[in-house]
């Protein structure tokens, strides 16, 4: 199996960013991240924050917390 890298990376998907009716951006990906993206998920920059994948965000107070388990 060839190991997949961006020189050879094949998308499943193309994905279009549309704002206000007009395609801002066009992007070819894979179908984890379409799955993902088609799934009218809530978008936050999280740019200094702390976050990994599991993490629960609160929308009322706008914060991320690790599952305890």
């Amino acid at each position: 199996m060839t190991e997949q890298t961006a020189e050879n990376f094949i998308p499943q998907h193309m994905i279009a960013f549309i704002i206000d009716n007009v395609v801002e951006e066009v992007i070819g990906i894979d179908d984890r991240l379409a799955a993902v993206l088609l799934s009218n998920p809530t978008i936050v920059d999280v740019s200094g924050i702390p976050v990994t994948n599991g993490h629960i965000y609160n929308p009322e107070d706008k914060t991320f917390s690790s599952v305890i388990g």
